[in-house]
């Protein structure tokens, strides 16, 4: 169980960075969909088209997660959120684990996808991080400015 959870890890590491870059502010807002569903607010429009731009690479990360996770990203005002469920059940020893990763969530977010998400022209920024156990309680998250 322990290999299987470092395993997801890594996979989530990847997952984050993959996403980074690859947001470019695109004339085209299509329709919310569920990968855009925000639980409460509304959406700031640049950074719905931020999403709508980043599909590709969404669709990647998710394929690349397997049936590990689920992944949906979503916007709450200028806020990217990143929502990992885990389809296994993990003890808190496990989810101690996430926050040790927490300087390479950080870093990623503040070197890579905060600065993309400026120059597509989002004011204020924000990424937060939300990892969900299989029942869907919370085990972790995280707000980066």
């Amino acid at each position: 169980m322990k290999k299987t959870f470092s395993i997801l890890l890594v996979l989530l590491m990847v997952s984050v960075v993959a996403l980074s870059g690859c947001g470019k502010a695109s004339g085209d807002s299509k329709a919310a969909d569920s990968d855009k569903a925000a639980g409460s607010g509304s959406i700031d429009p640049k950074l719905e088209e931020y999403i709508d731009a980043s599909k590709d690479a969404l669709n990647s990360m998710k394929e690349a997660l397997g049936d590990t996770m689920e992944l949906t990203v979503s916007g709450e005002g200028t806020t990217l959120v990143y929502t990992y469920k885990f389809k296994i059940d993990v003890d808190k020893a496990q989810a101690s684990a996430l926050e040790k990763q927490e300087s390479t969530l950080k870093q990623t977010a503040e070197s890579a996808i905060i600065p993309e998400m400026k120059k597509s022209g989002i004011k204020n920024p924000q990424v937060k991080y939300v990892y969900l156990n299989s029942d869907g309680s919370e085990l972790y998250s995280l707000v980066i400015e």
